[in-house]
């Protein structure tokens, strides 16, 4: 199961120069708690940083920062954890656990944007999984029980 996968395609993007009402704006527009900073590069968007809907609360609105003043550039993490999409589910769970990250974005070879991967897509992946454990000890009981009555 590689990241490429079940990484979410739909992504709010912005360039380092937008406003941050921009960037607040494409968060409630597509029902996203993030947006993720590009650079253009031979046509492709490039991930520089990402900016989530925390950032604004804690570096723009606690601080009383007047969002006219200053770019999305100003306030995103410079620091982002990017994972190629060929990564398995559990590498990608300890990069974001090691990191202390709850999404990411996923890259191509290129180094191009293909999606963002959050530990709720990762949960869900998981929690299927766990339950078609459960309904495996469920068929196994019932088969037995048929078998043995």
């Amino acid at each position: 199961m590689s990241v490429g996968q079940y990484c979410d395609q739909e992504i709010g993007l912005v360039s380092q120069d937008s406003s941050i009402l921009e960037a607040a704006q494409i968060m409630r527009n597509c029902h996203v708690g993030e947006v993720v900073v590009v650079e253009q590069h031979n046509g492709k968007n490039i991930p520089v940083g990402i900016i989530t809907d925390r950032d604004l609360v804690i570096e723009i609105i606690a601080m009383e920062v007047d969002m006219g003043q200053i770019s999305v550039g100003s306030i995103m993490s410079l620091e982002m954890i990017t994972v190629n999409e060929d990564k398995s589910l559990r590498d990608t769970l300890e990069i974001m656990q090691l990191n202390g990250v709850r999404r990411s974005p996923v890259v191509d070879g290129s180094g191009a944007l293909i999606g963002i991967i959050k530990i709720e897509d990762i949960l869900e992946v998981l929690s299927l999984d766990m339950a078609k454990v459960l309904a495996l000890f469920n068929t196994e009981r019932r088969i037995e029980t048929s078998l043995r009555t």
